[in-house]
C-alpha cells in the first residue's frame, strides 16, 4: 500500500513533545476480486486523528492514549525505520501479533 502513497497509520513527532497519530483502520475497504490477481484494498481516505505527549528513552516509547492510560511501546529504530511489536500499543485490528514499520518521510 505504501507504494501507492497510502498509509494505514501515521505518527507525527514534534520538537515539544507532541504526537498526532492519523489511524485508517477503521475506513479500510477489502474489495474481493474474483479475476484470480487477489484482493484489492483502496487507500482509506478517512482516518481518525488523536494529539497527545510522549516521551523516548531509546529504547521504549511512552504516550498517553485516548483511555488515558500511559501506554509503554518497545520500539527498535534503524537508521529512518522504526519498529513496533504490533501486540504493543494494542491497536484494534493489529494486536493479533506481527510488527508495525514506520519510516520517516
Amino acid at each position: 500500500m505504501t507504494a501507492r502513497d497510502c498509509f494505514i497509520i501515521t505518527l507525527t513527532f514534534h520538537r515539544d513533545l507532541s504526537i498526532v497519530s492519523e489511524n485508517s483502520v477503521n475506513y479500510l475497504e477489502i474489495n474481493v476480486n474474483t479475476g484470480g490477481s487477489g484482493p484489492d484494498i483502496p487507500g482509506p481516505i478517512q482516518s481518525d486523528t488523536e494529539t497527545t505527549t510522549y516521551a523516548f528513552d531509546g529504547n521504549v516509547l511512552t504516550f498517553v492514549d485516548a483511555k488515558p492510560q500511559r501506554v509503554n511501546v518497545d520500539v527498535t529504530v534503524t537508521g529512518n525505520t522504526m519498529t513496533v511489536d504490533a501486540a504493543d500499543p494494542d491497536i484494534p485490528n493489529f494486536n493479533a501479533g506481527g510488527e508495525l514499520i514506520f519510516r520517516k518521510r
